[in-house]
């Protein structure tokens, strides 16, 4: 609403000022550049007015890339979320947390005794599963 307000106080001024100009001789070599600054002022204010202000941004909405469980038998896990993290001083099979969440219906009943936190390089703490104490409690990775 202000913006309206604004510019057509602005066009309305130079509208005014505009009329109440007195005659200027006509071999003043200043006379066309005033004109020409006049005309080109009043196009671009007419072009910002004329210009649709939307007051209500669009927003995007989220896209849902979860996908639906692959299996409905809670020992069958994805096979594709398995990984081998390399720490200092030996190799770790681990299934990821958060793939599982989005490939696996059933994390929350995940034994949390295979449950591991790592932390990152970057610091960042995860939240993993042993692969090895998954198969020992009748977890099978399958698809």
């Amino acid at each position: 609403m202000q913006s309206y307000l604004i510019k057509a106080s602005l066009i309305s001024a130079i509208t005014i000022a505009g009329l109440s100009a007195t005659p200027v001789a006509a071999n003043n070599d200043d006379a066309l550049g005033k004109f020409l600054f006049g005309a080109v002022s009043l196009m671009i204010l007419s072009q910002a007015f004329s210009e649709k202000d939307d007051p209500s941004p669009k927003v995007r909405k989220p896209i849902n890339h979860e996908q639906e469980p692959l299996t409905k038998n809670p020992k069958l896990l994805p096979k594709a979320c398995k990984k081998k993290i390399r720490t200092y001083n030996r190799i770790i099979r681990i299934v990821s947390k958060k793939c599982l969440r989005k490939r696996y219906g059933f994390v929350d009943y995940l034994p949390r005794k295979c449950m591991l936190k790592l932390q990152k390089t970057n610091g960042h703490i995860i939240r993993v599963y042993k692969t090895r104490c998954l198969n020992h409690r009748g977890y099978q990775f399958i698809y």
